[in-house]
């Protein structure tokens, strides 16, 4: 989150929109919006998005309208260094239209440039890249699929 606020205060976005799930029956966007606020950063441009998706996949599915609605076209999309190639693929295949550009925060948990030599790391590699390649091969063209179902896909 303070990735994102950075780039936001900075000018690279216009808006910084926090989405994220419920935690402890509040929304994860709107406590990154606290805690910011409580380390001094301007908040005017902080926005919260809150959803119940429990995966990457699921959740931009769920942002998707609400980017839309905004008529966004570019997102700078913000997250862990591990989880941002991902993040990156997920959200460019299943919000087509709009171009993401995906940008790794650092975690203390992952080490890119040594994540061979760190069990934690590696550990997070692998799954990040069982991930992509589920993501790929199997969840995308069964949502290909439902969406030409559905009429979606004309």
């Amino acid at each position: 989150m303070v990735k994102g606020a950075d780039l936001a205060v900075q000018g690279y976005a216009p808006l910084a929109l926090f989405s994220g799930t419920p935690y402890q029956g509040r929304m994860d966007g709107v406590l990154a919006i606290e805690f910011l606020a409580a380390k001094g950063y301007p908040t005017g441009s902080f926005q919260s998005f809150g959803h119940h998706a429990p995966s990457t996949i699921t959740e931009a599915i769920a942002i998707r309208p609400e980017l839309e609605r905004r008529h966004v076209k570019r997102v700078l999309l913000v997250t862990s260094a591990y989880h941002s190639r991902r993040a990156g693929i997920v959200f460019r295949l299943f919000c087509p239209g709009i171009d993401f550009i995906a940008i790794g925060a650092p975690d203390e948990h992952y080490h890119p440039d040594v994540w061979w030599e760190d069990p934690s790391s590696r550990k997070l590699f692998a799954s990040e890249w069982e991930k992509i390649c589920g993501t790929v091969l199997l969840e995308y063209p069964k949502h290909l699929v439902g969406r030409m179902v559905q009429g979606e896909g004309r």
